[in-house]
């Protein structure tokens, strides 16, 4: 069975007419068929003035709680909190492989500061 392809695209956006200056994380998933033939125009939701942060793609798993597991993920088992990465091939965190045991926490640009109290 092969894996579904999808992608995820996070951005970062300040709703139009906005008083006060702040910013929202708008996450969209797509899967390969819907991106072929679409421009970066079309993927951004009309109601923010967006700035692309992100692209990550889609590990073809799913966490302990059925979350979908994507690149760039934080993913947490037991006490260790570690990041999804690409790597020689396959889709991994920095001491193994990913499984469905894990639990995914957040990811690096939305949830920064979880890799900081990881760091800390």
């Amino acid at each position: 069975m092969s894996r579904e392809i999808k992608f995820q695209f996070i951005f970062k956006g300040q709703p139009f007419g906005a008083e006060i200056p702040y910013f929202n994380w708008v996450t969209k998933t797509y899967t390969l068929e819907q991106l072929i033939g679409r421009n970066l125009n079309q993927l951004c939701h009309e109601a923010y003035a967006l700035e692309l942060v992100a692209k990550r793609q889609y590990t073809g798993l799913r966490d302990a709680n059925d979350v979908e597991i994507y690149e760039f993920d934080l993913v947490r088992w037991g006490e260790n909190v570690e990041t999804v990465r690409f790597d020689d091939g396959s889709f991994q965190t920095e001491s193994s492989c990913i499984d469905s045991s894990m639990e995914v926490i957040g990811n690096i640009y939305t949830h920064s500061e979880l890799l900081i109290s990881k760091e800390g």
